[in-house]
């Protein structure tokens, strides 16, 4: 498994899901579920009942510097072109694709505001998604 995180992303995230054990005590959705939220990605949604259903996606919970080292990873190793001498990984390029596939319209330009911040989240919540997965199958 190969993120090429660097040692303060790695920091952050092992301070926030170490022992990954806790999460196996756990069926698999509630272990995802738990470990999202843990990574600062995790959604609850408060409301009084004066909300129409499905008008919002509710707050995001968990750690907020985890969070914020997640999307910095994004933006610094994920978003940029190809810089000279620089490899990805497989997972690297996944992710890269998922990103492009979010943050370009259709005629190729780039989304600007809002819509490029649901990219760059949209984005952090796969590679949340892919870090689980490996995780998961690297201790089972």
């Amino acid at each position: 498994m190969s993120f090429n995180f660097g040692y303060r992303e790695r920091g952050w995230i092992l301070s926030r899901i170490y022992p990954f054990e806790y999460f196996l005590c756990r069926p698999l959705k509630r272990a995802f579920r738990r470990f999202r939220q843990a990574c600062g990605l995790g959604k609850v949604s408060k409301s009084s009942g004066q909300v129409p259903a499905g008008s919002g996606g509710g707050n995001s919970t968990g750690c907020a510097n985890t969070r914020s080292t997640l999307w910095t990873y994004v933006n610094c190793r994920i978003e940029p072109q190809k810089l000279t001498g620089q490899t990805y990984t497989t997972i690297e390029l996944e992710l890269r694709e998922y990103f492009n596939c979010r943050a370009f319209d259709a005629d190729g330009a780039k989304k600007r505001g809002r819509r490029l911040a649901d990219a760059f989240h949209a984005t952090c919540g796969k590679l949340t998604d892919i870090l689980f997965r490996e995780l998961y199958n690297e201790v089972k």
